[in-house]
């Protein structure tokens, strides 16, 4: 959700009901102090814990030298968030780690919520982590993800059938999920909860320029694809290999399909085709494959009480149809 959340649509979800994440914004530590002083004021907590989640990047906190995100993180530490949700990177339990110390020189406690793609990577995150929450993130989510991720059911099944069915963390379900139904039916499978990205990106909140919110709700339920070329087109390579994003498909993609990290495109003219993307006002557009669900423009409030609602709804009708069996 970078470049999507920020502290007002963190706050806005939790005050909701819902458990709110803002990401880095990837410029100053002033910019980001200043998300902060949004989702306290949206919250009403001036001081002291605060009741929302922040997502970082671990091979950005892994980059030698003067690091923005790794000042980032400590920034949300003493910020006393209630989570840290890390991803992505090649010594995560290091970043555990440091979270843990920071935590154990005063008195707070920062849940850890780890995304993981394999059931192997759960059972790492589980024995070696100790991790609070396990986010099983699939192929279908928006923005990055492991290019061999399966599809949301069928990774969440496969990491509740891995894990023990006593003393294992939390499972959370991700990727492609924007309706009720589809709520219930990952609690019905054993997952402890379920996490929204794409959904709430055309909301009032929502960093997202009004033009990328435009195309989101126009979309349709095939109007995403997986690349690696979105970064190629943006320039944000670096990623962990075998991790590609997924995104609104443009005609400016289609030359890059294929293409992965650590492969020099061969015949191709990026720059040609950053031009094209600009002059057919093209842009990268995170979304997961649930995108054509969203026909306007919601508040993120009424988002979070839809989900709620109608999985008890959706839950309560299941036990009825069980029952009457």
């Amino acid at each position: 959700m970078a470049g999507a959340a920020g502290g007002l649509l963190a706050s806005q979800v939790t005050a909701a009901g819902g458990f709110g994440f803002m990401s880095p914004t990837y410029g100053t530590i002033s910019e980001f102090a200043s998300q902060f002083d949004i989702a306290r004021n949206t919250l009403k907590t001036p001081t002291g814990p605060l009741s929302i989640g922040v997502g970082i990047l671990g091979f950005m906190l892994d980059k030698p030298g003067n690091n923005t995100v790794r000042e980032m993180l400590e920034y949300a530490l003493a910020q006393q968030v209630r989570a840290v949700w890390l991803s992505y990177g090649e010594d995560l339990g290091k970043w555990v780690d440091f979270v843990r110390s920071y935590d154990a020189k005063r008195k707070h406690k920062t849940l850890i919520f780890i995304g993981v793609s394999t059931a192997s990577m759960a059972l790492q995150a589980m024995n070696q982590f100790k991790a609070d929450v396990i986010v099983a993130q699939s192929g279908d989510g928006g923005g990055h993800g492991l290019s061999t991720a399966q599809s949301t059911l069928t990774l969440v099944t496969s990491i509740l059938n891995t894990l023990p069915p006593d003393g294992a963390p939390p499972v959370v379900a991700a990727g492609g999920l924007v309706r009720a139904n589809q709520v219930a039916a990952m609690l019905v499978l054993g997952a402890a909860g379920t996490v929204h990205g794409t959904l709430f990106l055309a909301t009032p909140a929502s960093l997202y320029k009004s033009a990328a919110k435009e195309a989101i709700i126009a979309a349709d339920g095939a109007s995403t694809v997986r690349s690696f070329g979105f970064d190629l087109l943006r320039g944000t390579t670096g990623w962990p290999r075998g991790v590609d994003g997924r995104g609104l498909a443009i005609s400016s993609i289609e030359p890059l399909d294929g293409m992965e990290q650590d492969t020099t495109p061969s015949g191709v003219d990026l720059d040609a085709l950053r031009e094209r993307m600009s002059e057919r006002k093209e842009q990268v557009i995170w979304a997961g494959v649930g995108v054509g669900a969203i026909k306007e423009l919601r508040e993120a409030a009424d988002i979070v009480h839809e989900l709620h609602e109608g999985a008890l709804a959706e839950l309560r009708r299941a036990g009825d149809i069980i029952v009457s069996d």
